[in-house]
């Protein structure tokens, strides 16, 4: 990646980049599927943009162009594409703000998605990739306003979009050998997201006591032959209370659930509620909470998958949801540098491969 700035005062800066990568995946099938995968892509994409800082307004507007290619096995396609981000936010005095996002954007398919072998998955499923998949575009929006009528109060609100046309999404058909199904990646319909929520903070006590309430609904709905229309209401409460050294907290969830876009299944979560109690003092922290105490079941979430040829339920257990106490003791040395209490010494790395599994 190479940028240049170019700052033209102390409100106003322009900036410009090209950046360019690529990478490529080996995969070899042996035994009952034998095949070879040879999978390359690259791209190429042009940026240019002005922050700013002016008066009562700030933030970035940016766009460019990509240029991108890739290839399996002898087939290639490329694909041009413009792109855009807007992050704006306007506060026209000390209490009020509002804030816009705008993204527009590509999602390319991987190795996984472009391997064109046939692999058996299970005794009744088959899975294939699709050496034609094409990109999907996708465009993202969120909108958000802040109120803080006075320290006693705060008020937030948002709406949020998230558009694919196109999607690549595995659809399922009886086309596999024997009659059996297959999974296949295809271009497929198109998946449209929302929600709209707000939280309302209150502090009473001299702020040592705050309650915080959380409502939002979300919207669903895809097009295709994973097709499914669902509007789900949730909300969340949760307060906390200071007293010296010793906090105490409760916390109320309804529930969630969503329509996952890569692969159409609708999850459902059940509710969660906990009360807790601890104290704190020269790095140490001790804390007692009890989670779910009149919920005996193990159920994590319940996936539904529903299409013309193919339905799939899939339960899945652990001990999330189930009721259980617990004693956290911690002690943080202070070194000069500022640690979560879940852990810094923690990471992760995603390898793409084309792998079918």
């Amino acid at each position: 990646m190479i940028q240049a700035n170019k700052t033209l005062s102390d409100r106003f800066t322009l900036f410009s980049s090209v950046l360019s990568g690529g990478g490529r995946t080996h995969i070899d099938y042996t035994g009952s599927s034998n095949a070879v995968n040879r999978f390359r892509q690259g791209f190429t994409g042009i940026t240019v943009g002005m922050s700013m800082n002016y008066q009562k307004v700030s933030g970035s507007i940016d766009g460019g162009y990509a240029f991108e290619s890739n290839y399996i096995n002898g087939k290639t396609m490329d694909d041009r594409y413009p792109f855009t981000h807007i992050n704006l936010q306007y506060a026209p005095n000390q209490r009020n703000s509002i804030s816009l996002w705008f993204q527009y954007a590509t999602f390319s398919p991987d190795a996984t998605m472009k391997n064109p072998n046939i692999i058996q998955q299970s005794e009744l499923m088959y899975i294939s990739g699709n050496p034609d998949l094409k990109c999907s575009r996708n465009t993202s929006a969120n909108i958000s306003y802040t109120w803080l009528p006075s320290n006693k109060w705060q008020l937030s609100a948002y709406a949020t979009m998230f558009l694919i046309s196109n999607r690549q999404i595995a659809v399922y058909t009886p086309d596999g050998p024997d009659g059996m199904m297959l999974k296949k990646y295809q271009n497929d319909g198109d998946y449209n997201h929302g929600q709209i929520g707000a939280n309302l903070t209150g502090k009473f006590i001299d702020g040592r006591l705050s309650i915080s309430v959380s409502p939002r609904m979300l919207l669903y709905k895809t097009t295709g032959s994973n097709s499914i229309s669902y509007y789900p209401f949730s909300a969340s409460l949760n307060v906390n209370y200071y007293l010296g050294r010793f906090f105490f907290n409760g916390y109320y969830d309804t529930g969630s659930s969503y329509v996952d876009g890569e692969n159409a299944f609708l999850r459902k979560m059940p509710m969660s509620y906990s009360v807790s109690a601890g104290w704190s003092s020269r790095g140490w922290n001790i804390q007692l909470s009890v989670v779910n105490p009149f919920q005996s079941s193990w159920k994590l979430s319940e996936d539904t998958l529903t299409t013309r040829w193919y339905d799939n339920k899939m339960t899945q257990f652990g001990s999330d949801y189930h009721r259980r106490i617990s004693l956290t003791v911690t002690y943080t040395f202070n070194y000069g540098k500022k640690v979560s209490q879940t852990g810094e010494l923690s990471g992760e790395k995603n390898i793409s491969t084309s792998i079918l599994k």
